[in-house]
């Protein structure tokens, strides 16, 4: 049973990826459920994720949990949110991306602190981008987190993964995900004893725009097979299912 945490559908750079090119690139890869969120939203195109977003929960209803991924101008407009909030869609995670926004989200700002209150007004819990650059590396919720102990926090990509350990160590409602984690580190998800704070997660199809030799079907199964060869039976399934059910509550 494989639930993906991370992936995306919309226009990433020059590349766009529709609903429908989604659906067949993930049918080989027997993913049960995943969680999707719209790289469209970077271009401020808010009626274009929202159909993104209605035409894979029309045709993989069963399959399908939608991530809001909001941005400053999102937030600080009533009409672009109350088109979200009224979608009708059910929402199980909120999303910010510090890289693409450089220094908003962090020292618990005011925009952050609204996008908190909203996470606690739907009940959600709240994935943010780590890596990239210092103000968007892990370790710069270290002083964030505890002021939420209430507030699950899931943070993409583990960045830099020896303060990713740290973190997921330290705070009870801190989680990971594994999209682009180094699978040289996958060991420690055991050694660190952390794998119980690990959802996996793939960044499809952002994989292809990085490394643009290997298949994404290719690409997956190896890291796949590689995170089965450090884990026994329980830690797997945490990984790969549990964790995501507990977390979105599908």
């Amino acid at each position: 049973m494989i639930c993906d945490s991370h992936i995306h559908v919309g226009q990433f750079y020059e590349t766009y990826i529709s609903p429908q090119q989604l659906i067949e690139l993930i049918k080989p890869l027997d993913i049960e459920r995943y969680a999707v969120s719209s790289t469209t939203v970077c271009e401020e195109n808010y009626p274009k994720v929202l159909n993104e977003l209605e035409y894979l929960l029309t045709h993989e209803e069963k399959k399908v949990d939608p991530i809001f991924w909001m941005t400053p101008s999102l937030i600080q407009s009533e009409k672009v949110l109350k088109l979200f909030l009224e979608s009708g869609f059910k929402w199980k995670c909120i999303k910010i991306h510090p890289l693409f926004h450089p220094k908003l989200w962090i020292n618990n700002s005011d925009l952050f602190k609204d996008v908190i209150a909203f996470a606690k007004k739907l009940n959600l819990p709240l994935l943010i981008h780590t890596g990239g650059q210092n103000y968007s590396d892990i370790e710069v919720w270290d002083k964030i987190i505890p002021a939420y102990p209430d507030q699950t926090f899931i943070f993409a990509h583990c960045r830099p993964f020896d303060q990713a350990v740290n973190i997921l160590q330290k705070y009870s409602n801190a989680y990971g995900d594994l999209s682009f984690v180094d699978v040289y580190d996958f060991p420690r998800l055991i050694s660190e004893n952390i794998w119980n704070k690990i959802l996996w997660g793939s960044d499809i199809p952002i994989n292809e725009y990085f490394f643009r030799d290997i298949s994404t079907k290719d690409y997956y199964i190896q890291r796949l097979e590689i995170l089965k060869e450090v884990s026994n039976e329980q830690q797997l399934e945490t990984m790969l299912s549990k964790n995501y059910y507990k977390l979105f509550k599908t």
